[in-house]
């Protein structure tokens, strides 16, 4: 990770590593634990996010098969309003999916999201040492229960909501208020990682996604990469759902990270300009192919802006992308809470405070918080200026008050 930009904990230069040297091991594995996860997911959603597109081939209506054929030409980018290409009837086929729609129930989504979401919490709760350290800080006072106390005071004076945090899910009873901020800490350092690959991130975030694979350094234009045969990995990122195969410096210290280039994986390797050229004209569908490694989440955009569907919290604060979904299922369903009303805002100057972008533009959710004179957030502060964050700072009860605000706004939107 190698943010120049983010923002660290007051004793920290922010070019230097995030902890000491001597907690940096400590400090890594946190990060890569959440990384290693994020990823299990993405691939375990996988499927139900290419199913729309299977069914879409096995459709009787020649429209619907060729639903395919419509995908945006930098499906990557927010486009225009309008550019979509979609029509009413594909509109209205891709909606009966319930990770295309803004408005599905929850119910509707326990298939999808509930085994999953019941694995991770699982998996989180299985670590009896985290679980017994974050008791610790809440018989102690210090560290990552300091925000959860202070709303509590705010709370009394009439001012805040108290903390609203608590595992709400089937056969949990003997969990505590502490094991419920472990899980919302673990599920938000994933949130986090989330903008460093999610299809909205190329105009500021990590992967550059293009359409077709290059033959050799040479064509990407990177000196790292050089005119060498180029190495490779193959991953399923959370946020796009299908294969892409990711582009390798031979060391990670030679290239900014925020300049890895993805491609959507092929179903098998191909070389040469004209096989490179073919794989483009299956990517978007000509001759009615899909490629194997293609999600629904080409038609995100297009879905968030013009399918009717709520998306917006009063006039400047879209709701959650629909790659995010299994985020705010998880949070309902196993917690009762859900993002901050003013969690993601439109592209304004005088954005407000508690926002995406400055959660992500923060290290804080991956800091220790046991170093001295380290300060956790408050209600009178940015989120940068918090030494550490759990994740509970960005998040109310559901359901929350703003629901009654929702509703649907025909203009593109800035999603962060």
């Amino acid at each position: 990770m190698c943010h120049d930009d983010l923002k660290y904990p007051q004793d920290r230069p922010g070019r230097s590593p995030p902890e000491d040297p001597a907690r940096m091991p400590e400090w890594t594995a946190r990060v890569s634990l959440a990384m290693f996860r994020l990823l299990t997911v993405g691939a375990a959603l996988a499927g139900a996010y290419k199913e729309p597109l299977l069914r879409a081939l096995e459709h009787p209506d020649p429209d619907i098969q060729a639903l395919a054929q419509r995908v945006p030409a930098d499906y990557t980018r927010a486009s225009p309003k309008g550019e979509s290409g979609l029509g009413q009837k594909d509109m209205a086929f891709l909606l009966q999916f319930a990770v295309c729609d803004l408005e599905v129930t929850l119910e509707a989504q326990d298939a999808v999201f509930g085994p999953v979401a019941d694995w991770l919490l699982d998996a989180i709760l299985s670590d009896r040492d985290a679980r017994r350290e974050m008791e610790d800080r809440f018989e102690k006072g210090y560290g990552r229960a300091g925000y959860c106390r202070l709303r509590e005071v705010v709370a009394e004076e009439g001012e805040y909501e108290p903390c609203p945090l608590k595992i709400v899910a089937e056969g949990r009873g003997d969990t505590s208020h502490a094991d419920a901020h472990l899980v919302v800490w673990e599920l938000m350092k994933m949130f986090w990682l989330v903008d460093l690959v999610r299809p909205y991130s190329l105009s500021g975030g990590n992967l550059d996604r293009r359409a077709a694979r290059p033959l050799s350094g040479q064509d990407v234009g990177a000196a790292p990469y050089g005119d060498r045969e180029l190495q490779s990995a193959v991953v399923v990122f959370f946020g796009m759902f299908q294969a892409e195969e990711v582009l390798l410096p031979a060391r990670l210290t030679d290239y900014p990270l925020r300049l890895l280039t993805a491609y959507p994986a092929m179903p098998e390797t191909r070389s040469g300009r004209e096989d490179a050229e073919e794989e483009e004209k299956e990517r978007t569908g000509s001759g009615g192919k899909l490629p194997k490694s293609m999600s629904v989440a080409v038609f995100f955009n297009a879905l968030f802006n013009l399918s009717g569907r709520l998306n917006h919290i009063g006039i400047y604060h879209p709701v959650a992308p629909l790659e995010l979904k299994f985020f705010e299922y998880f949070l309902q369903r196993q917690l009762g809470i859900c993002l901050d009303g003013n969690v993601f805002r439109e592209d304004t100057p005088d954005f407000m405070s508690w926002t995406y972008q400055e959660f992500t533009e923060t290290i804080g959710i991956f800091s220790h918080d046991d170093v001295e004179n380290r300060d956790s957030y408050d209600t009178w502060r940015n989120l940068v200026e918090a030494d550490f964050l759990d994740g509970s700072e960005i998040l109310t009860k559901y359901p929350p008050d703003y629901e009654r605000d929702k509703y649907y706004q025909q203009k593109q939107s800035y999603i962060p």
